[in-house]
């Protein structure tokens, strides 16, 4: 690192040589203590990508520098070579996930970066401009966001007029069955349509971030889903007060980046084995299903039910026979969403 250091212009700041041999990228903060001084704006060149860091989006231009700018602590570049297997590896997550779930209507971010770099995403938070990331992707036609839903360009769907009037008869049905919403023959039986139908229309619904399909036939609204998660979110702040009012110690997860990320190369360790995980008591903050079941008045079969849809989307995860809300994650307008780390040291 000296030598490249070295190699470089201090005064001039020549620092691209240290960015062709960084894995993970470079951030400000760090060229600022190598160099001595601030970087230039555009000393990485046209074609390194920038992102901010704790704030969506690519920068350009003067936004790049110095701190605070634009509300950003940090900025981190990418040489080509690093943002080209970002780019694959979050495209690759996505072309696999249509293939073995051709119905389903995407990822959400939360569970994108899990299947695009499982090793990085074991400790919980967002990678280091992930949302950058995935903005840039948007905004360069490689990815789409549909609501909650990221996708490929030729997986999006639109609606008809005909699908569009018939969602509107479906929709007031769908909110007046509260935490139990019809399933799809009774709705097609409500409106006397054909049950294919209903089921394709509302298929649709949900990729466009209308709708949730909780298990199959069976769809909740997107706001219906919200108040279920925020209820969930209320026993396992309750089950988490408790524990300490007793002194309980926390479970040993861990919820924080490491102080070096994992280079985004082809070489990964594996995140650590779901057991490793589990303990012999309920972790604090824990939802058992008959908590859940009760609070929102429902059978035991579909409060698990529901509970097995946040663990498939990413909003918590199973613990013996409890859930846990996945660390650095809350339900938002557009569903899970995992904070950004923060950035590097």
């Amino acid at each position: 690192m000296e030598a490249l250091v070295g190699s470089g212009d201090r005064k001039g700041g020549d620092a691209r040589p240290l960015l062709a041999v960084a894995p993970a990228g470079l951030t400000r903060s760090v060229l600022t203590r190598l160099l001595g001084r601030l970087p230039d704006p555009d000393w990485a060149g046209a074609d390194a990508p920038a992102f901010a860091l704790g704030q969506p989006g690519p920068l350009a231009g003067s936004a790049l520098g110095a701190p605070g700018a634009g509300g950003h602590a940090d900025v981190l570049w990418l040489s080509p070579a690093v943002w080209a297997q970002v780019q694959a590896r979050i495209v690759g997550a996505l072309e696999r996930h249509h293939a073995r779930a051709p119905d389903e209507p995407g990822l959400n971010s939360a569970r994108l970066q899990r299947m695009a770099f499982p090793a990085q995403s074991a400790f919980g938070a967002a990678l280091p401009g992930w949302s950058s990331w995935l903005q840039k992707l948007v905004a360069d036609g490689a990815i789409t966001r549909s609501g909650q839903w990221l996708h490929l360009p030729g997986h999006s769907v639109s609606l008809s007029d005909h699908e569009s009037a018939m969602a509107a008869q479906l929709m007031p049905l769908l909110l007046a069955g509260g935490n139990d919403p019809p399933w799809v023959r009774d709705l097609a039986k409500a409106i006397g349509a054909r049950e294919d139908t209903v089921r394709e229309l509302l298929r649709k619904q949900a990729r466009l971030g209308a709708l949730y399909q909780v298990v199959k036939d069976l769809f909740y609204p997107a706001e219906r889903i919200a108040e279920l998660a925020a209820t969930f979110a209320g026993l396992s702040a309750a089950s988490l007060a408790a524990a300490e009012a007793q002194g309980e110690p926390s479970e040993p997860t861990p919820t924080s980046a490491p102080d070096r990320l994992p280079p985004f190369g082809l070489s990964l360790s594996k995140p650590p084995p779901k057991a490793a995980l589990r303990t012999s008591r309920l972790p604090p903050g824990a939802v058992e299903a008959r908590a859940f079941r009760d609070a929102v008045q429902l059978g035991r079969k579909r409060a698990i039910q529901i509970l097995e849809f946040f663990d498939r989307v990413g909003y918590t995860r199973r613990v013996g026979d409890a859930h846990l809300p996945r660390p650095n994650t809350r339900w938002g307008a557009e569903g899970p969403e995992t904070e950004d780390a923060g950035p590097r040291p």
